[in-house]
């Protein structure tokens, strides 16, 4: 078997995805259309308090606009961070028999902290990493890459 785990962003006002969860989608309706993977996790809960959907309802509902078949999609619906990502991805794998391997699909500017987080908790199964594209630039970006390396640090500390 082999499982696609997409991780969530925040959503904008009124449940609409922004450009870096777009970007991390449509990543991963490529990496479908080349892999064919047996199931695809999409990973998010609902972040922000004025949003009416979880990041993995609507990140669900986006691949099935791009014919992605709803038997290979399993909403996360209740992370509210990398941490949480993983521990409740993991939580769906388990249930699963000969997992072959698991890509974990999020940002550039993300995936460092998530293989850090990931192979933490996702020791006993094969991973790859799967990058899109950061689609930001500037101080936004250095603002982001700045975060990752403060919550990146944290983890590490905490999980010598």
């Amino acid at each position: 078997m082999y499982i696609l785990i997409i991780l969530g962003n925040k959503l904008l006002d009124e449940g609409k995805i922004d450009e870096i969860l777009i970007e991390r989608l449509n990543k991963g309706i490529t990496m479908y259309n080349i892999e064919k993977y047996d199931l695809i996790i999409v990973s998010g809960g609902n972040v922000q308090e004025n949003s009416v959907f979880s990041e993995s309802y609507v990140m669900k509902n986006y691949l099935l606009k791009y014919y992605i078949p709803k038997n290979k999609i399993i909403e996360e619906n209740k992370s509210m961070d990398t941490i949480q990502n993983s521990l409740k991805c993991l939580n769906i794998v388990n249930k699963f028999k000969n997992i072959k391997q698991i890509n974990i699909l999020s940002s550039e500017f993300h995936i460092e902290r998530v293989k850090a987080v990931f192979n933490h908790y996702f020791y006993k199964y094969n991973l790859k990493y799967i990058k899109s594209n950061n689609i930001i630039s500037g101080e936004i970006l250095k603002k982001k890459i700045k975060n990752e390396k403060k919550y990146l640090s944290l983890f590490n500390k905490i999980n010598q």
